[in-house]
């Protein structure tokens, strides 16, 4: 059984996430039946890397088209706080570039742990082969991914780019106001900075969040055949993720901490107007204005 019990055995809150998941697969005009198809048939899951520190665990349905993805007991609660707000959203702007849910689920073993599980729409799904991929936050200390870790599925981090994606200005203009009309997947041109560059603009660049602590995953897909000096063109799937984590008592505690050893202002955990306002300077940064004369 995907609901289980929650805190307490309240049979009122199965009932309850049971009319919170027909809402959010209403939201996102997903049929139950396909839904339960994709994630609980006899197909084993595909499990994937998680990028973050967390010991969540991730996996991909075997039609591609749902990530489940284990969350904590605070995560569950910061998402059935801001649910009203997201649905509304949701509703409001049915291209959001926020992570699309579609199932709150706990299932607690006989004589196990109750586990958490959120159901979500992947953001990547396409017949074109993704070439590399990215989580960017906005903050550059401790995100670096080892060299002797790569691998084809490996996601990179902010001071792992080394590019910056040029986009025509309404395209642009879109990304970064968030438009109803911005598509997920946006034709670029990929630009290759060197490596001094890439350090100062990855130490003093900020990024864009919409809630307590987000990132925006992109990935550059389908390389086309005209290469020039002046970079390749790229077609760029982005989302907005892991928005669920809340700045706590424990976010609050790690800021006081790596302070005393790094560069406040680089660490992830921020508060979140200050997140907010790094974030965004930080995507302004790496995706510019494309020269129309290009």
């Amino acid at each position: 059984m995907l609901v289980g019990e929650e805190e307490g055995g309240s049979e009122s809150w199965v009932k309850a996430t049971l009319s919170l998941n027909r809402r959010l697969r209403e939201l996102g005009k997903v049929d139950v039946a396909n839904y339960m198809l994709s994630i609980c048939c006899n197909e084993t899951l595909t499990e994937l890397t998680s990028s973050g520190k967390t010991d969540c665990l991730i996996y991909l349905s075997n039609d591609d088209r749902f990530v489940v993805k284990t969350v904590s007991k605070s995560e569950m609660k910061v998402l059935l706080e801001i649910l009203p707000c997201y649905c509304h959203h949701v509703r409001k702007h049915e291209r959001t570039l926020l992570t699309r849910f579609y199932g709150l689920h706990v299932l607690k073993p006989s004589g196990g742990r109750k586990i958490r599980f959120v159901a979500m729409g992947n953001i990547f799904q396409s017949g074109l082969s993704i070439h590399k991929l990215f989580d960017l936050k906005g903050s550059p200390q401790g995100r670096c991914v080892s060299k002797s870790r790569v691998e084809e599925s490996t996601v990179f981090k902010d001071p792992d780019l080394d590019l910056v994606f040029h986009l025509d200005p309404l395209t642009r203009h879109q990304f970064l106001t968030i438009n109803e009309n911005l598509p997920t997947r946006m034709p670029a041109r990929a630009v290759r900075i060197t490596r001094s560059e890439s350090e100062g603009s990855t130490s003093s660049s900020q990024g864009k969040a919409r809630t307590d602590e987000g990132s925006i995953a992109s990935s550059s897909l389908s390389r086309r055949k005209s290469r020039t000096n002046e970079g390749h063109e790229v077609l760029l799937f982005v989302g907005i993720i892991d928005f669920l984590q809340g700045y706590n008592m424990v976010k609050r505690v790690e800021h006081v901490y790596k302070s005393l050893q790094f560069d406040p202002q680089s660490i992830s955990a921020v508060n979140p107007h200050f997140y907010s306002t790094r974030f965004q300077e930080f995507i302004a940064k790496v995706f510019t204005v494309r020269d129309v004369n290009a």
